[in-house]
């Protein structure tokens, strides 16, 4: 990813991490609704994804477009079987979304050393949580999950907290 420096740019990354880890943490925390999938499939969020596509990304899209390709309602219960089988931390999603939320607001109203601090709080999230977490979950959900909606949501997970960890200077995976 390549690292943007001006202020407009940087505010850009940090709503549309916010965007992605605020859609990806829903997935995990919310029950999945017929009506939920179906806006997904209708508004084609896929192809217009707010992150550019490396390795895990690409194919957390390539998954996610795959599912709403074929989704029928008939699948439904297959999807919640899913979910209740295999739920994640969506919360810490939740958390990273807030932050760079926070970071965006902190740049756009010219606070560099609140924008300092929020970085480095998910800098700090990210080594002590989300790096360590995210290769476990990517492995459980790959081995259990039976449709590609929380494979491909998995990816895009993995994805962007590997970019994330990259904007904010440190080593993804």
């Amino acid at each position: 990813m390549e690292i943007k420096t001006t202020r407009k740019d940087i505010i850009e990354v940090y709503r549309s991490f916010k965007i992605c880890l605020e859609f990806l943490s829903k997935v995990f925390l919310e029950t999945p609704r017929v009506e939920f999938i179906e806006q997904l499939v209708k508004k084609d969020l896929f192809s217009e994804w707010p992150l550019p596509g490396r390795e895990a990304m690409s194919e957390g899209l390539r998954l996610m477009q795959a599912f709403c390709a074929y989704w029928q309602p008939s699948q439904y219960k297959e999807v919640r079987l899913d979910f209740t089988q295999l739920f994640a931390d969506g919360e810490k999603l939740l958390l990273l979304s807030n932050l760079c939320g926070e970071a965006a607001e902190a740049v756009d109203v010219d606070k560099p050393q609140e924008e300092e601090r929020l970085k480095a709080a998910i800098k700090q999230f990210l080594q002590e949580n989300m790096l360590k977490w995210i290769d476990p979950f990517i492995q459980h959900i790959a081995e259990n999950a039976a449709t590609d909606y929380y494979r491909g949501a998995a990816y895009l997970t993995k994805g962007t907290v590997e970019m994330l960890a990259e904007f904010t200077g440190l080593p993804s995976n």
